[in-house]
């Protein structure tokens, strides 16, 4: 039997989805944009690890920077200065880079999202969650009215999360999404072997705004696929996705597959923290400033239109 369960991390309330055991669990803040902040995961063989860096606690309170374990809806990664021109009209908006040079993750990731419903029995653990833009939040910035539905799902040898993103307007729309989550498993970034089949990168100048080229990941470091350790490498680069849309991240005991839909997640952003102890492997449906280079991925969601899509992860033991 699987259950549904709040708690409170100071002023946060957290929803818990998890099995009659309460060993397999994830935990999701509602106020925090549908953020999901523990995926805790038992492998066929019984083990039961936490596969994302940090717990609950520690996420809330000193991760909000890092904007870990969040959605970004309804545009990813960073646009420089906040600005994009769109359909020949120019927009700004708010700048939120610790810098304070850029327009990063989106405008959900502090916003409270509606509880639509909870769903339990033997087998699955289901909540679904509701974030909702209005022309009137951003309009300035992102005078559009999108809706994104988040279906958070457990059982009994995945988690995973289905997209459904509507356009209730009357004006087309850009989109450019993706989740943030920060794995971890034993050790450090440096002895985990990363396998993803990835064809090429998306160059990036020293401010990590893209160059325009996008070049065979070939005979250099972001060639994973065969598997390959990280080793002492930083990244922080788009890598294309892979087309059979699988990834899978090891530390030579316990690996996290991902599968998710390559047709709408068309990159993978690699970046590894200063710590090195955990991985941000985040798949995105744009690489970085893709409102302002369309041929980096930007979707454009006519009005009444509807998109459907979905990633999952399992946690195996080699």
């Amino acid at each position: 039997m699987y259950e549904i369960v709040n708690y409170s991390v100071d002023d946060y309330e957290v929803i818990r989805l998890q099995d009659a055991e309460k060993k397999a669990y994830v935990d999701i803040v509602p106020a925090l944009g549908g953020t999901v902040t523990a995926i805790v995961l038992k492998s066929p063989k019984g083990s039961v690890i936490n596969t994302l860096y940090g717990d609950t606690l520690k996420t809330i309170h000193t991760e909000i920077g890092g904007y870990a374990g969040r959605i970004l809806f309804p545009y990813n990664d960073r646009i420089p200065e906040g600005k994009y021109v769109y359909n020949g009209k120019t927009y700004q908006l708010p700048c939120n880079s610790r810098r304070g040079d850029g327009s990063i993750h989106g405008l959900i990731y502090n916003r409270e999202l509606k509880v639509v419903s909870r769903e339990t029995n033997d087998s699955v653990a289901k909540l679904i969650l509701l974030a909702e833009l209005n022309e009137t939040d951003f309009p300035e910035g992102y005078p559009f009215n999108m809706t994104l539905q988040l279906t958070y799902i457990l059982d009994k040898s995945s988690f995973s999360i289905k997209f459904k993103i509507n356009n209730r307007g009357d004006e087309t729309a850009p989109l450019a999404m993706g989740w943030h989550p920060y794995f971890a498993l034993s050790s450090t970034a440096d002895d985990w072997t990363f396998y993803h089949k990835g064809d090429s990168y998306v160059e990036v100048s020293d401010n990590l705004i893209p160059t325009g080229n996008s070049p065979s990941v070939k005979n250099t470091i972001f060639d994973f696929a065969e598997g390959k350790p990280f080793g002492a490498e930083e990244y922080d680069i788009a890598i294309s996705a892979p087309n059979d849309g699988y990834m899978r991240l090891s530390d030579g005991k316990f690996q996290i597959d991902m599968t998710f839909d390559p047709s709408f997640f068309k990159y993978t952003q690699i970046y590894i923290p200063p710590s090195r102890k955990g991985l941000a492997i985040e798949p995105v449906s744009g690489a970085t400033n893709a409102f302002n280079d369309p041929s980096l991925g930007l979707r454009e969601v006519a009005p009444g239109d509807e998109i459907n899509t979905y990633l999952k992860i399992q946690l195996n033991e080699e």
